[in-house]
């Protein structure tokens, strides 16, 4: 195999990315392998400290600073010779979550428990140095960061001068994507976000399930987003927020010119906040993606999300399922839409009366090629509108319905819809019944 190209061995070995155990033997064959092994198996370096001398490979490349965090817990740290690759340097993701169960194996290997230190205890659990040995990791992969992208952060913020390195020169940073969920926030761990947001560096941000945020710390972000110019993908979901918090999002989606895709499900708005975001879709010509799934949003905000699909013409993906919004309204703006090609509307409580709002749907809309009606209230009767509709339908490709059996005469009927419209796939989630334009 050495005759082949490297490029192509690359495209070998990346294809066992995944499988540890295998690409740790073959690198074992001979100089060139080893060389571009070791790159691929330390692109994720915290999903193997499973394996212990990963975990203490990595502590062993700690320099003095991160070190003397260590120092009241009286650790004896690994020491290695001088090794042959800079493997920190090669890692492109670190997931901070995936540290804790390593640590703590590690730590009891070493004879650290909760018995004879006690003192340092927090609650009566090894918490306080778990955290702080993962802290002073997650400053050495930013410290020896070469090609890192992607930093999942769960922890307590001890000092923000780790990241430091992570926004300290933005014009040579390679992280792009940063999921955020820092314990115990504090006013130091929404200065250092802040700041970061205004750096211009990142994409991608995931800020969901931080319920301790206050008004004033969201107020500050969003002020931070209203100068960012990079970030494309944004995640609220699960932040509890609520109308005051929705109208600072509401802003910003007025003036952001950058963000494609947006994901604030299971924040509970209600009425209020959803007309407040429905009027922003109106004015924005930027956003691709929306998820507002489990959000309340009733009859009222259904009206209004409505209006504004109506006269929007950049949104493609939409999610809503779990809300109640009044289906007949919306379908009306579906007639209209024409840019709108994925819609999830699953869990709405969607009966007979929605399913003849959307049967006019599938004969007028020619831009929707996946919608998803699962977990309805969607009856069998109701199933052969629906069968008619499609058959009139050149565009969708997957249709999702659950909650009703299908008789063998209409499984055949289904059958020959497909082959006229090309549908990909029909699924009943209850029976486990796919059709195929192949069946």
């Amino acid at each position: 195999m050495n005759t082949l190209p490297k490029e192509c061995l690359l495209e070998i070995f990346d294809n066992f990315r995944n499988q540890y155990r295998c690409l740790f033997y073959c690198l074992l064959v001979n100089r060139l392998w080893c060389k571009i092994i070791i790159p691929i198996l330390w692109r994720n370096p915290t999903d193997n400290f499973i394996d212990r001398r990963v975990l203490k490979l990595c502590l062993s490349t700690l320099n003095e600073k991160e070190q003397a965090r260590l120092i009241p817990f009286r650790l004896n740290l690994p020491k290695f010779p001088k090794q042959l690759f800079e493997y920190t340097s090669y890692a492109t993701t670190v997931k901070d979550f995936r540290l804790s169960f390593p640590i703590k194996n590690w730590l009891k290997d070493e004879g650290f428990n909760s018995k004879s230190r006690d003192s340092i205890f927090d609650d009566d659990d090894d918490y306080l140095p778990i955290m702080v040995v993962k802290f002073s990791l997650i400053e050495m992969f930013l410290r020896t960061r070469g090609k890192l992208k992607l930093l999942m952060f769960d922890g307590i913020i001890f000092d923000k001068t780790i990241f430091n390195n992570f926004y300290g020169n933005a014009n040579i940073t390679t992280i792009t994507s940063l999921e955020f969920w820092p314990q115990n926030s504090n006013s130091e761990a929404i200065e250092m976000l802040v700041e970061i947001i205004r750096k211009n560096f990142l994409i991608s941000l995931n800020l969901s399930n931080n319920e301790d945020f206050s008004s004033k710390e969201w107020n500050a972000i969003a002020e931070a987003f209203h100068q960012n110019t990079t970030i494309t993908s944004l995640d609220l979901s699960s932040n509890q927020l609520d109308f005051i918090r929705a109208k600072l999002l509401a802003e910003v989606l007025y003036k952001n010119t950058t963000l494609t895709k947006l994901d604030i499900g299971e924040n509970k708005f209600e009425s209020r906040g959803s007309k407040v975001l429905a009027k922003a879709l109106h004015r924005n010509n930027i956003l691709t993606s929306l998820r507002l799934s489990c959000n309340d949003i009733d009859f009222e905000g259904g009206k209004a999300l409505a209006e504004a699909l109506c006269v929007n013409t950049t949104l493609i993906e939409l999610e809503l399922q779990y809300n109640e919004l009044g289906i007949e309204v919306l379908a009306e703006a579906l007639c209209k839409n024409i840019s709108l090609s994925t819609l999830n509307l699953s869990w709405n409580g969607i009966d007979s009366r929605g399913v003849k709002a959307l049967e006019k749907v599938l004969y007028t809309n020619s831009t929707l090629t996946y919608l998803n009606l699962s977990e309805n209230h969607i009856g069998f009767e109701d199933s052969k509108v629906l069968i008619e509709a499609l058959s009139k339908n050149v565009t969708l490709m997957t249709l999702h319905i659950g909650r009703y059996n299908i008789s063998y005469e209409d499984r055949n009927n289904l059958r020959k819809i497909f082959r006229i419209n090309s549908i990909s796939t029909f699924v009943d989630l209850i029976s486990d019944h796919q059709f195929n334009p192949s069946d």
